[in-house]
């Protein structure tokens, strides 16, 4: 792995970037909330999520959001279109390094920003995401949110946003992260972890989950979208992925693990790096 900077937006973006023995199409890593790079390579010990991706014949760039890893930017501020913004600088970085064809990747939180990032992005050739979903449809993928009525969180979420918009607030209010693992170990490890953010901004929070009306609508996605997913995943459940795949076109495809949880790349890295990058190449 070597480190490398880019710039988005006047704050400094760390990126990981694991290259390829041989000439190979790349893919720009999203991580998801409460994480960073680092954690798909160095939380759980001999599992390294990224560096498998590679030596299944992928270029990998992995991006610390803004407020995550080691980039710079208040921790736990992450508005939607600055995540769009910085997948963007990410893949400008990739098509400078290695060319074309550049794919998308995430996981979690990441997996939504790939989606919408690489639906808009012309230098994206295709799109795999771990967990993915409609954010105009917010409803059809149960985020937590205290389980109060929907329309009442997007007035109060909108009112806090614009009153207190730098108000942070725990990961709780959207899921449970004992939901995240289903290795109690894991979970402590991933606690104590360097650099986890556990606190979101509200206008953050807003702009990804209560404001459905500035998001494309998901059957505007014209590439090659892969969709991988936990039979039981409890943060992203099952039947908002399906409903998302089968409107998001015929090039459209969704893998379920059976039995699994919601955190494959890490507890299920053997049968899930393999099969995205195998797809990924594929397409790219």
């Amino acid at each position: 792995m070597k480190p490398a900077w880019v710039t988005c937006k006047n704050l400094a973006l760390r990126l990981s970037v694991f290259e390829a023995d041989r000439p190979s199409p790349t893919v720009v890593f999203l991580h998801g909330m409460g994480a960073s790079s680092a954690m798909f390579s160095h939380l759980v010990p001999g599992v390294d999520f990224l560096e498998a991706l590679r030596s299944e014949g992928l270029n990998v760039v992995a991006v610390d959001f803004q407020g995550h890893g080691m980039s710079d930017g208040r921790r736990g501020h992450l508005p939607f279109h600055d995540a769009l913004a910085n997948a963007g600088e990410a893949v400008g970085f990739a098509v400078e390094r290695f060319g074309q064809p550049v794919g998308l990747a995430g996981s979690g939180l990441g997996g939504f920003v790939a989606f919408y990032a690489g639906l808009g992005n012309e230098r994206v050739g295709a799109v795999a995401c771990h967990t993915a979903a409609d954010l105009r449809q917010v409803g059809t993928f149960e985020l937590r949110l205290r389980r109060r009525a929907l329309a009442s969180l997007i007035d109060s979420g909108r009112r806090a946003a614009r009153q207190l918009p730098l108000v942070p607030l725990p990961l709780s209010a959207v899921y449970s992260p004992g939901d995240m693992f289903e290795d109690p170990a894991i979970l402590r490890r991933w606690r104590r972890f360097p650099r986890t953010v556990r606190w979101y901004t509200v206008d953050s929070l807003v702009s990804f989950f209560l404001t459905p009306d500035d998001k494309p609508a998901v059957e505007a996605m014209g590439k090659p979208l892969y969709v991988i997913t936990g039979e039981r995943d409890m943060v992203v459940p099952l039947a908002g992925q399906e409903d998302l795949v089968a409107r998001a076109g015929s090039s459209a495809e969704l893998f379920v693990l059976g039995g699994a949880g919601h955190m494959l790349p890490l507890e299920y890295c053997g049968q899930t790096a393999p099969r995205m990058a195998k797809w990924l190449r594929a397409h790219l």
